[in-house]
């Protein structure tokens, strides 16, 4: 039997339709995808990029050269930094503003073809310091920042040299704007925030849940988009990354560990999106309401078409989340 599911968390409506994963079709997809040589790569080691740098660990002798994880401002930035009044159009239908905001790289490692996969637990953790130094930052200015990694040929990725984007808007995104007022209407009904109750259930249920540890759990999505979707959830209510604890680290770069673990054996190494949604509370409501996560996205696997568009339904997902989490799982018991 399909389901038209929504995300209690998001809005999103999806179609969970099992059936339709034994369909006939004859389309195939490309069979191979050029990547970024060590030679030509601009983040590599060595490379003198001329634009300002944001951010470095470096365990080394002090160069400018040498470095263990590194941020800079993007190198093709698609936000203007200064918040220019264009002239008005002509015509009230057609108008046009400056996307207004601003635009970062973080080089994750100096290894050119390194996998989340693959990186230790401790490198995992100062990916993370970095997340966490950079949204401090920013937010000093910025109204949102928001931070996200596109990896592989099917999510956008256009340099294969392992890294993060990290981009500062001048206002509040619509994603943003439409979660926090899910989260505030059912604090206001129920008088509990939303993401520490939908834990707490799936903890019940136990049939979602791929990993848990002390301080976070990764479970699949109730309301997938994408195949094998899941969520990195903080299990202590905190509403962004700042209120992440230095002791909480080893959490955090253990079950990143074993997520991207998963999904590079089970699913032989899958494109992949994923974004931190960080809330900055205004009131004590919001304080109360809003909790933070990290939607991690496989892509490729399907691909919203006709149908999807056209409604605003945003997927038909042939794989059930329960079955996605059970999957997954069984990489946990190697």
């Amino acid at each position: 039997m399909n389901e038209l599911r929504t995300c209690p968390i998001t809005g999103r409506k999806v179609i969970i339709a099992k059936r339709r994963a034994k369909r006939f079709r004859d389309v195939r997809g490309p069979k191979s995808f050029a990547s970024t040589s060590k030679k030509d790569c601009p983040f590599c080691y060595g490379k003198n990029l001329k634009v300002k740098e944001t951010f470095r660990i470096d365990w080394h002798l002090i160069d400018k050269y040498n470095w263990d994880l590194r941020g800079f401002l993007n190198l093709s930035p698609y936000l203007e930094k200064k918040n220019i009044r264009l002239r008005k159009h002509g015509d009230s239908l057609f108008k046009i503003t400056l996307p207004y905001g601003s635009a970062e790289i973080l080089i994750e490692n100096r290894e050119h073809s390194k996998k989340l996969a693959d990186m230790s637990e401790i490198e995992l953790e100062e990916i993370f310091i970095a997340y966490k130094n950079r949204y401090e930052d920013l937010m000093k200015e910025w109204k949102e920042v928001l931070i996200f990694r596109n990896y592989g040929f099917f999510a956008g990725q256009s340099i294969t040299h392992p890294h993060t984007q990290i981009v500062a808007l001048g206002d509040e995104s619509f994603n943003v704007k439409r979660e926090k007022d899910i989260a505030l209407h059912y604090y206001n009904k129920k008088r509990k925030c939303l993401i520490c109750n939908f834990i707490k259930k799936e903890q019940g249920k136990k049939e979602r849940i791929i990993f848990e540890n002390e301080d976070f759990i990764a479970l699949a999505s109730w309301a997938p988009v994408f195949p094998y979707e899941l969520l990195i959830i903080p299990k202590k209510h905190q509403n962004n990354i700042l209120d992440i604890s230095l002791d909480s680290m080893s959490c955090f770069g253990k079950i990143f560990k074993d997520v991207f673990k998963a999904l590079d054996e089970k699913l032989f190494d899958p494109s992949y999106n994923y974004y931190l949604r960080n809330y900055e509370p205004q009131d004590k409501k919001e304080e109360k309401s809003l909790h933070w996560f990290i939607r991690v996205m496989p892509r490729g696997i399907s691909i919203p078409a006709g149908f999807e568009l056209g409604t605003g339904i945003e997927s038909v997902n042939v794989i059930p989340p329960e079955d996605a989490a059970k999957f997954l799982k069984s990489e946990a018991k190697k």
